[in-house]
C-alpha cells in the first residue's frame, strides 16, 4: 500500500515541538479567512523510485506554503519556513504507518500570495519525501 504522504508530514510536523512551538496550523488546504499562520502540505507527485520494487520505496514529491499571520509579515514567514525546514530534515524514521528514510528539500522560494489584501508574505518549500509502508 502507497502511504498517505500528505497524512504523515502534516501529523508529524503538528506534533514536532518547534512547528508546535510557533501555533502555526498545518492544513492540507487554505483555511477560510484568518489572521494567524498556516503551513498547506500538498502532495504533487509520488512515482516509484527507480531502483525500487514497485509500489515499495516512494519519492513524494511534497509542497509545502507557509504563510504568515496577517500581520506578520515576510520575517515571519522565513522564521517559519526556517523552522519546517529543519524539522523536515530531522523526519527520517518511523511515523505511524510510514517509514520515512530520506527528506531533500529541492526548492525554496519566497512569493507573497496575492489572493489576498494586502498580499499575505509565503515561502514555498518544495521537497522530496521517500518512504515506503511500515512493515506490519
Amino acid at each position: 500500500m502507497i502511504p498517505d504522504a500528505e497524512k504523515t508530514i502534516s501529523s508529524y510536523l503538528r506534533d514536532h515541538p518547534d512547528v508546535s512551538a510557533l501555533s502555526t496550523r498545518i492544513v492540507g488546504k487554505t483555511p477560510p479567512a484568518t489572521a494567524e499562520p498556516w503551513v498547506r502540505v500538498t502532495e504533487l507527485d509520488a512515482p516509484a523510485a527507480a531502483a525500487s520494487r514497485a509500489d515499495h520505496l516512494i519519492s513524494f514529491l511534497v509542497q509545502l506554503d507557509v504563510y504568515a499571520g496577517a500581520t506578520g509579515g515576510q520575517p515571519e514567514a522565513k522564521t517559519h519556513a526556517r523552522t519546517i525546514r529543519a524539522a523536515l530534515h530531522a523526519m527520517p524514521g518511523v511515523h505511524d504507518e510510514t517509514v520515512v528514510t530520506q527528506v531533500r528539500v529541492i526548492g525554496w522560494l519566497r512569493a507573497p500570495d496575492p489572493d489576498f489584501e494586502p498580499a499575505r508574505d509565503r515561502v514555498i518549500i518544495t521537497a522530496s519525501v521517500i518512504a515506503h509502508e511500515a512493515p506490519a
